[in-house]
């Protein structure tokens, strides 16, 4: 209901074009489903308009991001492991990582001006 006050539209035609389905951006714009097209930037701006805020005001991410080591690490469990043994998993996914080898193939493409 209010998405579909949000949109000018009703809830039934809302849920007619959005449920259960996945749009590319221009077919979500002519469904209404979305105000406009743009990327994260855009995104961004966006919000911060919607919120009144300024352009100086500082957006973080929260969670705050860990090391990658330690996202990993904290996946054993706290004190789950040793030391030694954290600084050597460290070590060994440093290698693989930096080998210069994909680890894994992303289906799209995120371009960063």
């Amino acid at each position: 209901a209010d998405v579909a006050e949000a949109r000018h539209s009703t809830a039934e035609k809302i849920a007619r074009s959005a449920e259960g389905r996945v749009w590319i951006g221009s077919e979500a714009l002519e469904r209404g489903l979305v105000d406009e097209l743009g990327g994260i930037q855009r995104a961004v701006e966006k919000a911060r308009e919607l919120a009144r805020m300024t352009a100086e005001a500082r957006l973080c991410l929260w969670p705050p991001r860990r090391p990658w080591y330690k996202e990993i690490i904290r996946g054993a469990g706290e004190g789950a492991l040793e030391k030694a043994e954290t600084l050597r998993l460290a070590r060994r996914l440093k290698r693989v990582l930096l080998s210069g080898r994909p680890l894994a193939l992303c289906p799209f493409m995120v371009l960063w001006d």
